[in-house]
């Protein structure tokens, strides 16, 4: 950075802040952001943010502090609201990043992005998180919600995840 490096020089459809949040790189991403990186750019054709990678890797720190950076979740883009990075920790089980992100008001009844159609609900009992499933529930996601693909009672019997289905 010293040198003139550009702070916001993408590689391979991915920022310099992307591969440090996903990477859980802390102190990188505070640097970064320090610099004026930009964590709000759009996302990538991957379908990925800063938050996104950051959730996904299950790294709260880093999550926190890039909410800390933004002030408000819908800085992340404007269609997602967060519903991506949601869906990231849910489908992983994060149950520590799912409550922070549902504090910060990120949305979790419509479908994260368009092109997946899944929201975090329906990832999380896919993949048989019921600590996680309950979260979105309480927030008052709808079990039976769908738009297209299964709806989350759908996807746990498939999954075979009794304990979620009785929920």
């Amino acid at each position: 950075i010293r040198a003139g490096a550009d702070v916001n020089t993408i590689l391979d459809d991915c920022s310099v802040l992307e591969a440090a949040a996903g990477g859980g790189h802390l102190k990188i991403v505070e640097r970064l952001l320090s610099e004026k990186a930009d964590f709000a750019r759009p996302i990538s054709s991957r379908g990925k943010t800063c938050l996104h990678l950051a959730a996904a890797g299950g790294h709260l720190k880093i999550v926190e502090r890039l909410l800390m950076a933004a002030e408000e979740i819908n800085s992340f883009g404007t269609h997602d609201k967060g519903g991506i990075a949601l869906l990231a920790a849910a489908k992983r089980g994060h149950l520590k990043i799912l409550e922070r992100l549902l504090a910060a008001q990120a949305v979790h009844h419509i479908p994260a992005h368009r092109m997946i159609g899944e929201t975090a609900l329906q990832g999380a009992a896919a993949h048989g998180h019921l600590e996680t499933v309950k979260k979105p529930l309480a927030a008052g996601a709808d079990f039976g919600y769908q738009e297209t693909i299964s709806s989350a009672l759908e996807v746990a019997v498939e999954g075979g995840h009794l304990e979620i289905v009785e929920r």
